[in-house]
């Protein structure tokens, strides 16, 4: 599934998105000089819908260091209803993995919002922060009834926090969990739609 990066600052995107790729790739990205990665809209320039098909069809053409096609589309929130409509059906079928940063939602069309996961870098501290809490009360407390909390759109950031934890603490079944945690951050960066609760109860279940 596509993501939506939300941040005033277009360096902590880079680095954000740069992270992201690279693990999804399991080998060091440099998001700016790859021939398979299209950065569009960094300097806030106005897309046409031909600068748009255009980028859509260089992405048919096969990758040729990465396992797909990535577009990085900058200032997505100033793009316009126009271009955010005609990139709908290739967010929903997820043939090419497109990224997207925004400085707001504000102007983000519903039905763009709906096609993509958002992580909102501006709210990163509070979400790391209530996500380290949630798990506490999981782990520690058994309170599992904390992992309906989690909300959909942050289950990445949820897992990453997981796995710092674990790291630290190292229970006694930390492989298998931590391989279950990466399996499960695969499939949801393949846009595989999954039930939230049932799978972080799986996990949880290995480590109460």
């Amino acid at each position: 599934m596509s993501i939506l990066i939300v941040s005033s600052k277009q360096k902590n995107t880079e680095e954000y998105l740069q992270n992201h790729i690279s693990k999804v790739e399991n080998v060091s990205i440099n998001i700016l000089n790859n021939v398979d990665i299209i950065n569009c809209n960094k300097d806030n320039t106005k897309l046409s819908t031909m600068n748009v098909r255009s980028i859509l069809n260089e992405t048919s053409l096969k990758p040729h260091q990465l396992s797909s096609k990535y577009i990085i589309i900058y200032n997505y929130d100033r793009v316009g209803e126009r271009i955010q409509n005609m990139l709908l059906k290739t967010l929903e079928e997820g043939r090419v993995k497109i990224l997207l940063h925004a400085n707001s939602i504000a102007n983000i069309l519903p039905t763009t919002l709906s096609r993509v996961i958002v992580h909102n870098l501006e709210n990163n501290l509070n979400t790391s922060e209530e996500n380290e809490t949630i798990i506490h009360n999981i782990i520690v407390d058994k309170q599992v009834n904390r992992i309906w909390d989690v909300k959909k759109e942050d289950i990445n950031d949820f897992l990453n926090c997981l796995e710092t934890y674990l790291k630290s603490n190292k229970p006694d079944n930390y492989e298998k969990v931590d391989k279950k945690i990466m399996l499960l951050k695969k499939r949801i960066s393949t846009g595989i739609t999954l039930n939230k609760d049932i799978q972080l109860t799986n996990l949880f279940l290995d480590l109460l």
